[in-house]
């Protein structure tokens, strides 16, 4: 787990990569039904990918982009700013490698 985590805190550094943790006293939240993915095309569409228990969902439609589109800005609101979650990341990471 130390070898991931400092991995993903190198690769947050890069700027067209942001990560940003949810902290654990958060709680329940939207998050945790599943990833998405939201990728803007050229052409100007958006097209949106959700995980699901059994199997993966893609659409372009506009009422599930946008369903997706608040629910990461919910997200986001409850996440650590980008510095804070790569400082968090490296401190879990240190905690591991030092129970090794």
């Amino acid at each position: 787990m130390h070898d991931q985590l400092v991995f993903l805190a190198e690769i947050g550094q890069q700027p067209r990569v942001t990560i940003q943790v949810i902290p654990a006293t958060i709680g329940v939240h939207t998050g945790l039904t599943g990833a998405v993915a939201i990728a803007d095309t050229e052409e100007g569409g958006t097209v949106v990918h959700e995980d699901g228990f059994t199997a993966g969902k893609t659409s372009a439609e506009p009422d599930i982009v946008a369903k997706a589109r608040g629910r990461v800005t919910v997200l986001r609101s409850y996440a650590l700013p980008r510095e804070a979650s790569l400082e968090l990341i490296m401190k879990v990471a240190k905690e591991r490698w030092s129970i090794l």
